[in-house]
């Protein structure tokens, strides 16, 4: 890998993943909202038949590969982004956000869905 002597600033927040020094915008990926409505659905089907029996076993296991699914996203994205921050810069600088107080509103419940030190181990490990 070659040597770059470029430095960045990331804030990580709750509309975006995350906003750079240099003014890219990260969009936050929201794989829990993409499966949300197909989750409910085996989730109701699921409560919905005789707890142990095949068909239960069956809704149960797709229940599970949507939460694989979800897992997916999320790590697949961290990694990408943390790989090309890596790449482009020498030097990154980053804040954490730490909710002091107030609602627990969708923007917040999502952002710590991301798991901000999961980014921030793997920007460590890179």
């Amino acid at each position: 890998m070659r040597r770059v002597a470029k430095e960045i600033g990331i804030d990580l927040g709750l509309k975006e993943f995350a906003v750079c020094s240099d003014g890219m915008r990260v969009a936050n990926p929201k794989a829990f909202r993409k499966f949300e409505p197909k989750l409910a659905m085996w989730q109701r089907r699921l409560a919905r038949r005789t707890k142990g029996g095949s068909n239960w076993r069956k809704a149960k296991q797709k229940v599970a590969q949507i939460h694989e699914m979800i897992a997916n996203v999320r790590n697949d994205f961290l990694h990408q982004f943390t790989t090309s921050l890596i790449r482009e810069n020498q030097t990154i600088r980053s804040s954490r956000i730490i909710k002091t107080g107030g609602k627990w509103n969708k923007e917040v419940i999502s952002f710590y869905l991301i798991n901000p030190k999961i980014y921030f181990a793997l920007i460590s490990l890179k």
